[in-house]
């Protein structure tokens, strides 16, 4: 795509009223992807620097088409992290634009953003964040309905992130994507969901209020997706006690299944985390009755056994309580089996 010369020049006026001159900011860096611009009536051409270009994009008129698209989804690959961010800053002005967002909805482009959530960079998880929840703002229902099930497959991941903010904005499109969904995806949100509602129920002991908070608010919502009454009444009352065994008793041939989400936050680093990740496995295990198999017990009672040496008294103590109780059901259980 070719800028025009009065529109370069319009923008480098903008920018330079702004207090951001761009002298030498028009060379481009090894290995970087840059953008021709061509004056008419000239033989030459200067090449943006993607610093430039970014800042353009950022002048009113300018990079709002699908050329710029391409371009940006081309800087997503770009082996700096800075260009990266501005790559993906950008890309969250031009999604504030329906059109744009419904242009991008469809394309190779997720893709790429989607890995954006893995990146090491707490900086750019959060503007990938931030990329989907001001796209979904801007489409219909069932133009957003697609990409709420790819969100709700790896929004979970971030649940348990180190940054507060990006935790708080997962929670947040979480909820979004449960409600932009369409009637005839929702069987396969609702299996989506009951795979993460153990996850929000234990970060609602987390350290952080405003993460515990909005962890309490995405399970409520869970809970009125599923149809779950009980679970949604307890939530309200704040009876956060009783959670746990609501939600073994509203989906019990999943107890199983609890068990196994509920392992990975028995070495989670708050220790409020694993002292209800304990307490959950023991009345998951116990619920399970006749219908726990063998090899579930004995994953549990490895997993209890490797507290012995946990840094928190407390953790140490309830693992050791639980174990006891373990204790005596694997007997039974034993004595059941050679029977």
């Amino acid at each position: 795509m070719m800028l025009r010369a009065d529109t370069l020049e319009r923008g480098v006026r903008l920018l330079a009223r702004q207090g951001c001159p761009p002298e030498g900011l028009c060379q481009p860096q090894a290995g970087s992807v840059t953008r021709s611009c061509r004056v008419p009536g000239s033989r030459s051409s200067a090449h943006l620097s993607p610093l430039l270009f970014f800042q353009l994009l950022g002048c009113q008129g300018l990079g709002k088409d699908w050329s710029d698209l391409r371009l940006l989804h081309a800087y997503l690959r770009h082996g700096s992290q800075t260009i990266r961010l501005r790559a993906l800053g950008g890309l969250v002005a031009l999604s504030g634009d329906p059109q744009m967002a419904r242009e991008m909805r469809g394309s190779s482009l997720l893709d790429r953003i989607l890995r954006c959530l893995k990146d090491p960079s707490t900086d750019i998880r959060m503007e990938a964040l931030l990329f989907f929840q001001t796209m979904m703002g801007q489409l219909k229902r069932k133009e957003a309905s697609p990409v709420t099930l790819l969100l709700a497959q790896k929004l979970p991941a971030l649940f348990g992130d180190k940054s507060r903010k990006v935790q708080k904005l997962s929670f947040s499109l979480f909820e979004d994507t449960m409600k932009a969904v369409e009637s005839r995806d929702k069987a396969e949100m609702k299996e989506a969901i009951r795979r993460v509602v153990v996850s929000l129920f234990l970060h609602m002991n987390a350290e952080s209020r405003s993460v515990a908070e909005a962890s309490g608010k995405a399970l409520l919502i869970c809970a009125k997706f599923l149809g779950w009454r009980k679970l949604k009444r307890v939530i309200k009352k704040g009876k956060n006690w009783m959670i746990g065994e609501t939600l073994l008793k509203q989906d019990r041939s999943r107890v199983e299944d609890y068990v196994c989400f509920s392992l990975p936050y028995l070495w989670d680093s708050q220790a409020s985390m694993r002292m209800e990740a304990i307490r959950f496995m023991g009345t998951a295990v116990q619920r399970l009755g006749r219908n726990r198999s063998k090899r579930t017990l004995e994953v549990v009672w490895d997993a209890l056994k490797c507290l012995d040496n946990d840094p928190d008294a407390l953790v140490r103590s309830l693992a050791g309580q639980t174990l006891h109780i373990l204790q005596s059901v694997r007997e039974l259980e034993r004595s059941r089996w050679s029977f």
